[in-house]
């Protein structure tokens, strides 16, 4: 799973995300946790500019993707400017 920023409101149907736990607390009724951090979702979730969220891109549509930032890490694992 990738970090993304996105770009603008954006939103989700189906798949896996992550989100901390502010994330997801207003979502929890449309969220299914199946791991510490992770997410499946049950029903349609929209993220507003700006926010952090983990995806797998492999699954993700192109015009998804457009809306997303990639968030890049060095080595050590921290979020490079």
């Amino acid at each position: 799973m990738k970090s993304f920023r996105t770009k603008e409101i954006i939103d989700l149907y189906t798949g896996v995300i992550g989100l901390n736990d502010d994330q997801a607390a207003p979502r929890l009724e449309r969220l299914k946790e199946t791991k510490k951090g992770e997410y499946e979702i049950l029903a349609h979730v929209q993220f507003k500019a700006g926010e952090v969220i983990g995806l797998n891109v492999t699954s993700l549509p192109k015009v998804v993707l457009s809306k997303l930032e990639p968030i890049v890490t060095n080595k050590g694992g921290k979020k490079v400017s």
